[in-house]
């Protein structure tokens, strides 16, 4: 049988009676304790009530198949565009890589997404009705009955919010956009207080990022194929024919190909629809970690209280 050292001993006797001594401190400000650990639990409770319900609706996208074809058709291109005069850029990022980063950029926020929403909806700290579905809107923000902005900023905000502003807050508390690397699938999210305008805003998203890029390369193509009949028209040279040729006939097919396909960048695997369940806030782990938190500020405070009083007596 083991038997402890005198030193080894002692050590363990100081364990016990500092370990008792924390108790005793404890105990003894156990109202402060008590009451301080209560204050924050109320308090935590009507601040978690206060926060409104926030809903998330989700789509599945992936990227468009045609973009694999048009990659590989233009790289078997690109020696004959030498050919004729063309300079065709290899390894450039992808349409839908593209697609990723103008859908969190400003203009097309501007452009897209701004003249197509309710301001008040995104600005006005909007609190949603689920019986009547309707949203109302801070009156110190915006005045509902004289459908005009009444809040009051300072420099260099303006009374109605800018795009600027307003894509801001968008990009930080509304949209997520998480690419999967592996897969290539995008889950393009939006948040909101309204399950149904959280729906409405992904399918603009959506729609508004497959529009743009059919409409530019619809109008590119075009515009190529003006140039190239020209072009075409002005030599007699078989092999720049030949070559101005195959580019038309590939501008040709990515024209149909814009005509044709609405989900030009992304087709929707998954579409958005409004969620019947809240995505945040978790109030009980809001009421949790504040109850924690008091317990602990009180705790602190009462051994703070204690070593005072103690230097006190010793000075």
């Amino acid at each position: 049988m083991n038997r402890l050292t005198p030193q080894e001993s002692q050590h363990s006797q100081d364990v016990d009676t500092d370990l008792r001594e924390v108790f005793e401190i404890l105990w003894r400000g156990k109202r402060l304790i008590f009451f301080t650990t209560l204050f924050f639990s109320i308090i935590s409770i009507f601040y978690a009530l206060s926060l409104p319900n926030i809903y998330r609706s989700e789509a599945l996208l992936a990227p468009a198949k045609k973009e694999d074809n048009l990659m590989n058709a233009m790289q078997g291109l690109s020696g004959l565009a030498g050919l004729a005069g063309f300079s065709i850029p290899e390894g450039s990022a992808s349409q839908s890589d593209q697609a990723l980063e103008v859908l969190s950029s400003r203009s097309f926020f501007r452009d897209k997404i701004f003249p197509n929403i309710n301001l008040p909806d995104l600005m006005a700290d909007p609190r949603w009705d689920s019986k009547n579905n309707t949203l109302s809107y801070d009156n110190d923000l915006y005045d509902s009955k004289r459908k005009k902005w009444v809040r009051r900023v300072g420099f260099p905000f303006k009374v109605i919010p800018t795009p600027q502003e307003s894509h801001e807050y968008f990009i930080g508390n509304v949209l997520n956009v998480d690419n999967d690397i592996t897969t290539g699938f995008v889950t393009l999210s939006i948040d909101h207080v309204s399950p149904f305008v959280a729906k409405d805003w992904a399918e603009l998203i959506i729609n508004e990022i497959n529009e743009q890029f059919r409409v530019r390369d619809h109008e590119l193509a075009l515009s190529s194929i003006t140039y190239l009949n020209s072009q075409i028209a002005l030599t007699n040279v078989v092999e720049v024919r030949q070559a101005l040729s195959e580019l038309l006939q590939n501008q040709m097919q990515t024209s149909m190909l814009t005509d044709a396909n609405p989900d030009y960048v992304f087709s929707v695997l998954d579409p958005p629809v409004p969620s019947e369940l809240k995505e945040r806030p978790r109030r009980s782990i809001i009421v949790i970690l504040a109850t924690a938190l008091g317990s602990i500020l009180g705790a602190l405070y009462v051994f703070i209280r204690n070593h005072l009083s103690r230097g006190n007596e010793s000075g």
